[in-house]
């Protein structure tokens, strides 16, 4: 009886799971174009374009903070943290269609990367308490995954020609967006929590104590320590080309909005969709370090296509198909890393630390790219952002045998 009921209440989980990546897609997607339609739009510079860029990574290491207070807690409300973030996140969004100036999108784009991902380690761990068993989360994040991605290019199918046919249509897209996104907040709000079963760890905490606690975990985890390193060298590459991409979309290739949601949508959620299985049979075969050296190579591959993008559109779109297969690897690495490494610890400070290094390189990569674009043109980022991320691959091959530390040793 008491199996019936924990099995029911784990398809539950599944369902509210995926309806709420489907209600928050569409949001997703269309912030992804956001930069270029920026650059489209309000003709922003590459030094405005690298702050906007900025914005994910350097915030993220705010909400790190966020989500480490967690785990400082005797009893901490996982399912609060998570509804509280969210609703943040995702309010200046609505107001879109009433301003028209760079500092109020710059604005709504700082709240939402804040709480969007400071959200992030409480939903992470929900889904490790809800759902127990290893290859079932390996499956759900991959399925749902396509499963998104699907809508993705639906929605690049038929929004490209409304987003041509006026300037002010973008600002409609995101407040349907973000409305719809809000309305997830129905399931969520359903979801209990359990407690769980393994004696957490609480530490006595002050200011410091969440930057020490990371040292603490790379320290005693090779492992670990490795993953991120090879993470944090691709991750650079990415933020180093990304102000460089939006001047490269429209002043070089002139690309419509049609051309951009074909490419970063439609083609971008093919190659997803079509790697996201095979990207979790690997993992169930194999380790995350060893995974990530095909996921750099993949980025490689999308930055050449990039370059070659210049002679002809249909590099473009070949670029956005790898780098979706990229995507699909990478984001299967991240949702499942805090949850990978922690093993019968809390994911807490292990998904955080995804955090902090997405701050610590989104500080100074986007700034970079920016003055190279400035002085040497955005073709010359990617040449660069290419032999970043293929130095990334060198090191991640070379560290892919890593072995696998008990997670108590870190509070030994």
């Amino acid at each position: 009886m008491q199996e019936k009921a924990k099995e029911k209440d784990c398809i539950k989980t599944k369902a509210a799971f995926l309806l709420m990546n489907l209600t928050n897609e569409p949001l997703v997607a269309f912030y992804t174009i956001l930069p270029f339609i920026l650059r489209k739009e309000l003709h922003i510079n590459a030094f405005q374009l690298s702050l906007f860029v900025m914005l994910r990574p350097v915030f993220s290491s705010f909400s790190f903070f966020w989500g480490m207070s967690l785990n400082y807690k005797a009893k901490p409300n996982f399912l609060k943290n998570s509804l509280i973030a969210w609703i943040i996140a995702r309010i200046p969004f609505l107001l879109f269609p009433f301003f028209n100036n760079f500092y109020y999108i710059f604005f709504a784009a700082a709240v939402y990367q804040l709480f969007y991902r400071a959200g992030l380690p409480a939903w992470t761990e929900i889904i490790k308490r809800k759902i127990t068993d290893k290859n079932t989360r390996h499956h759900l994040f991959s399925t749902f995954s396509i499963v998104v991605f699907i809508e993705s290019i639906l929605l690049g199918l038929f929004i490209g020609n409304f987003l041509d046919k006026s300037s002010y249509n973008w600002k409609i897209v995101f407040f349907v967006a973000a409305a719809v996104s809000l309305m997830s907040l129905l399931l969520k709000m359903k979801i209990k929590v359990p407690e769980n079963q393994v004696e957490e760890v609480f530490l006595k905490k002050n200011v410091l104590s969440p930057i020490k606690d990371i040292f603490s975990v790379l320290k005693t985890r090779e492992d670990f320590k490795n993953f991120q390193m090879a993470f944090l060298i691709g991750g650079f590459a990415l933020m180093l080309i990304s102000p460089a991409i939006a001047i490269y979309s429209n002043d070089v290739l002139n690309l419509s909005y049609k051309n951009m949601l074909n490419a970063r949508l439609i083609l971008m959620g093919v190659g997803f969709t079509l790697s996201s299985y095979v990207w979790k049979q690997f993992l169930e075969k194999t380790s995350m370090n060893y995974l990530i050296t095909w996921v750099l190579l993949g980025f490689s591959i999308y930055i050449f296509f990039l370059i070659l993008a210049k002679y002809s559109v249909s590099f473009f779109y070949a670029a956005f198909f790898f780098y979706g297969i990229a995507q699909a690897g990478s984001m299967l690495l991240w949702n499942l890393s805090g949850i990978y490494f922690s093993q019968n610890q809390n994911s807490i400070l292990f998904t955080s630390t995804n955090l902090l290094f997405l701050g610590i390189r989104g500080l100074i990569a986007p700034f970079v790219g920016s003055f190279i674009c400035y002085w040497f043109g955005p073709k010359t980022v990617l040449f660069i952002g290419l032999t970043i991320v293929f130095y990334g691959f060198y090191v991640a091959y070379k560290l892919r045998k890593t072995t696998s530390y008990s997670a108590d040793a870190i509070y030994n």
